[in-house]
């Protein structure tokens, strides 16, 4: 990645994560509502078995609601640091309330017990990935949070990646991206749904 595309999407970044943290807890709410009963209603996510979503962290869409719903038909595995190994980790969990704690940077995260899979086996087990980012492209490009965690698991992966944000975080204009920078299949918001897959 050249210098130049590393600074605009920092400056890219930093822009749509100000706009985010200053949003209002009842536009947070609203948002969070319309973006699970989007995914709720999807033949997408019907259809398959296997999610890896996320805890929502400084005011990213809140999936808590879908995931607690869908854990007891569905199997769900959200991220979490290992330490001693310094890299992340996706583990299985059964109850958005008992089976999370305060991990890493103050975001939520499965307890240690719980079931583990590493790069390989969740690219291998994980039908669909519900990712969060700071901003999103309306051609399916996408800027995390700058440390490249969702493009290695990603990286060779056949599962249905579908981005997911606030309607104010995608633009039109295409983002500056690098080589390693996975592209989404689907972006859901709270105000509609963009399939990328015959694009």
């Amino acid at each position: 990645m050249s210098q130049n595309t590393s600074i605009s999407k920092n400056l890219i970044r930093q822009e749509f994560l100000k706009k985010r943290n200053e949003l209002s807890t009842e536009h947070l709410k609203e948002s969070s509502f319309q973006v699970c009963k989007k995914l709720a209603q999807s033949y997408d996510t019907a259809r398959v078995t296997t999610f890896a979503g996320y805890a929502a962290f400084r005011n990213e869409i809140n999936l808590a609601a879908f995931i607690s719903v869908c854990v007891h038909e569905k199997v769900f595995f959200l991220p979490k640091f290992q330490i001693a190994l310094g890299r992340y980790v996706f583990m299985q969990i059964q109850n958005m309330e008992t089976d999370l704690t305060i991990g890493k940077y103050g975001i939520k995260e499965p307890l240690p017990h719980l079931l583990s899979l590493s790069i390989e086996e969740a690219q291998e087990t994980i039908d669909v990935w519900l990712v969060p980012g700071a901003v999103f492209d309306t051609t399916g490009n996408r800027i995390g949070m700058g440390g490249g965690f969702y493009d290695r698991f990603l990286m060779n992966n056949s599962g249905l990646k579908i981005g997911i944000a606030h309607d104010f975080q995608v633009v039109d204009n295409k983002l500056p991206v690098a080589n390693h920078d996975i592209k989404m299949d689907m972006l859901v918001t709270d105000q509609r749904i963009l399939d990328f897959r015959n694009t």
